[in-house]
């Protein structure tokens, strides 16, 4: 569209919010890199209504130009996350809710000097957030965006239960659209 990957990634969110039902979703919008991810991904506020939901997606900063992605890390504490926000939602409503994790990169799992100490990385780093992916039982639904060659689609193949490549704004759009039919009574954090 002439924009941003981050503008045309925030227009499919805006989207994809946009299908939101008052009373019955919920939703997170993370962002992460390498740098504060457990304090940004574990102070995640899940908005139940509409207009809350488009003011988060709103707000999302844009990546600046030396962020790193902790992936790996940034996949396992959302899922502790949403683990959390579950038991609070069925000790409320008597019934646990469908989760989704809707994880988004345009790179690869990068972590270095000055990143966040203990950050999940390499082959063991790797392994372990796409155990705890097998173990949540939540659908992680990956999306890699932008140019393939940029990202790791093996390491999004292990991470997630659901795996698309977008390279355009239209391919986006499709795979968010996609992602709201899969719930019924939805809780879901997109980061």
């Amino acid at each position: 569209t002439g924009g941003t990957r981050f503008e045309a990634a925030r227009s499919a969110l805006h989207d994809f919010l946009g299908q939101f039902q008052n009373g019955s979703d919920e939703v997170a919008v993370v962002p992460f890199e390498s740098h504060h991810v457990a304090e940004t991904i574990e102070g995640a506020r899940f908005a139940s209504t509409q207009a809350d939901a488009l003011a988060a997606a709103a707000a999302l900063p844009a990546p600046g130009p030396r962020n790193n992605t902790a992936l790996y890390s940034a996949i396992a504490l959302s899922l502790d996350v949403l683990a959390a926000r579950s038991k609070e939602v069925a000790a409320q409503t008597g019934k646990p809710p469908d989760a989704l994790l809707v994880v988004m990169t345009d790179g690869t799992n990068e972590i270095l000097k000055g990143d966040d100490v203990g950050l999940l990385a390499g082959p063991g780093g790797l392994a372990q957030a796409s155990r705890r992916v097998g173990q949540s039982g939540v659908q992680v639904i990956g999306i890699g965006f932008g140019d393939p060659s940029e990202i790791d689609e093996s390491a999004m193949r292990a991470l997630s239960t659901k795996y698309f490549m977008a390279r355009n704004f239209e391919e986006l759009r499709r795979i968010f659209a996609l992602a709201h039919t899969l719930l019924t009574d939805r809780l879901t954090a997109t980061i």
